[in-house]
């Protein structure tokens, strides 16, 4: 079958518009894309309130420019809005101490919400902290 790049990016904006985190990712970065720089994307949707992008905007802050700040700012705006994966990035962000001071303890609260919002990726890591208190 042969590629149609037009038809594929008529289904990404379709998944993107509907909140599908993937398909904003694939949207900002594939052939065709509205912006080619996905912090760009990203960004023109997190200003507008959508918390995917917001949490999305946040990640690419944390793993490609080491924005710890600027991150954790971004989480924090999406999980107002109750996104379960900004509960767990502000987790991730106090385990590990990046923008944070370290704190254990405020990691497990954001495991903790994000788990009772129905989030399955919070169990794991509320049984990790729990059965290793002391790092």
């Amino acid at each position: 079958m042969p590629q149609d790049y037009s038809e594929a990016l008529k289904w990404h904006r379709m998944a993107a518009d509907q909140g599908d985190t993937w398909g904003a990712h694939t949207l900002a970065r594939g052939p065709g894309s509205i912006h080619e720089d996905p912090y760009l994307k990203f960004l023109e949707r997190a200003k507008r309130g959508d918390a995917i992008a917001q949490v999305e905007y946040g990640t690419l802050m944390k793993t490609q420019r080491a924005n710890y700040k600027e991150a954790l700012k971004w989480y924090r705006r999406a999980a107002k809005k109750g996104n379960t994966r900004a509960y767990l990035n502000i987790g991730f962000m106090y385990m590990d101490g990046l923008g944070v001071p370290k704190d254990r303890q405020k990691a497990l609260g954001w495991f903790q919400k994000a788990q009772k919002a129905g989030d399955k990726d919070a169990e794991p890591l509320i049984r990790l902290l729990s059965e290793n208190p002391v790092r």
